[in-house]
């Protein structure tokens, strides 16, 4: 088989993963109280070194979750969030939403 077929069938397996991981997190629901919020530097290939907040929160069944999100968006969407706030992740939704206690 010709190493280009095999290249090609890699990609698509990988896309249709891409895509199926997408729709499942866009379809997720969850809630949860923020427990702590963390920076951490994280080296990617692609953008360099940058910084990212990660957002751990606890579900009412007692699960721990995290949301990782680049500063920039952070700044944007949740600033100012503290642990006991209340966040919500709807259906269709990208982000979850903020709500103080």
């Amino acid at each position: 088989m010709p190493p280009i077929v095999i290249i090609v069938a890699v990609a698509i397996v990988v896309a249709g993963g891409i895509l199926a991981f997408s729709r499942r997190q866009l379809r997720s629901a969850w809630e949860g109280i923020v427990v702590q919020v963390t920076e951490q530097l994280d080296d990617d290939e692609q953008r360099g070194v940058h910084r990212r907040k990660v957002i751990m929160y606890r579900e009412p069944g007692g699960r721990l979750g995290t949301l990782a999100v680049d500063t920039d968006d952070f700044e944007r969407r949740y600033a100012g969030l503290a642990p006991g706030d209340h966040l919500v992740k709807q259906p269709g939704e990208r982000w979850p939403a903020a709500f103080k206690p």
